[in-house]
């Protein structure tokens, strides 16, 4: 017995120096220095952001975001997806997907026209909208039925109902009901007309989510036929001039859908029949 308890003792013993020269180990191979590079980053802004809902995704998103700009000493950059997969580890249609939210929520700004686009971080704190899975947590009701109020990022407090904008109230009535993702895509449609008409003015975007949404629930279209759809049409010549409001993109979807599909054919048809160049060894 005597012997057994002193086998234990050694082993133990064994096992804790064990994970101390393990844990010796780890700290040699991580010791980020602030000589090395680092992102500054207002007081101010991390206060904002301690009072905002992110999902993981959408904070991971943003971690890149700030590396990438702040990080460099910038405030903005062209950021591929591929750049955040490599980044988040995430899979590109999460990324996709929590880079449309940031952007509907005005926390982020897309810029640009080419493939790889540009990405700002929106400093203004004011101008975000706190938008969670289910909609709008700003305008959920309590349990007497009355709705609560909006939370201003810079206070902590409550606003009154009169501070917050018609656009803005009129968009929270429509998102306490209906999914995000109808939002989102008005979002984009509205950022793709911008890049060919800088000018075109404010539309009603509550109006626009709500036929994307009927799109979706109605039409059963999927989310992601419908994002296809729309950078599709943007980019053509001649689509871009008539797919101007998410009505129009409802119209027209199917022959828009019937156009991508048999153009995207056309390309791998000629593809095929491209005549290989054969190069000559001439090692």
């Amino acid at each position: 017995m005597g012997n057994d308890k002193e086998e234990d003792r050694i082993t133990n013993g064994k096992n804790w120096r064990r994970l101390h020269l393990d844990s010796v180990k780890t700290e040699e191979r991580a010791k980020p220095r602030i000589e090395n590079g680092h992102i500054e980053f207002p007081n101010e802004l991390a206060e904002a952001l301690a009072r905002v809902n992110l999902s993981a995704y959408e904070s991971r998103i943003l971690w890149v975001l700030w590396r990438k700009t702040y990080g460099w000493h910038k405030e903005r950059d062209h950021i591929s997806i591929s750049q955040f997969q490599h980044f988040t580890g995430l899979k590109r249609r999460h990324v996709s997907r929590a880079i449309s939210k940031l952007v509907a929520r005005h926390i982020v700004t897309r810029i640009g026209n080419s493939r790889i686009t540009a990405y700002e971080f929106q400093k203004d704190y004011t101008k975000w909208r706190n938008i969670t899975k289910g909609g709008d947590d700003t305008n959920k009701s309590r349990p007497s039925g009355h709705p609560v109020k909006p939370i201003d990022a810079r206070r902590g407090d409550r606003l009154s109902l009169k501070e917050v904008t018609s656009r803005e109230a009129d968009n929270r009535k429509y998102l306490s009901v209906k999914p995000s993702v109808a939002l989102e895509l008005a979002t984009l449609l509205l950022e793709e007309i911008r890049r060919n008409k800088p000018d075109f003015k404010e539309p009603k975007l509550s109006s626009w989510a709500e036929q994307i949404d009927l799109m979706i629930r109605k039409d059963k279209r999927e989310s992601e036929r419908i994002r296809k759809v729309i950078l599709w049409s943007q980019g053509n010549p001649f689509w871009w001039k008539i797919i101007l409001s998410a009505n129009k993109l409802r119209e027209k979807f199917d022959q828009l859908e019937a156009e991508m599909r048999c153009q995207a054919a056309k390309t791998l048809r000629e593809a095929k029949q491209r005549p290989r160049v054969e190069y000559q060894d001439l090692s």
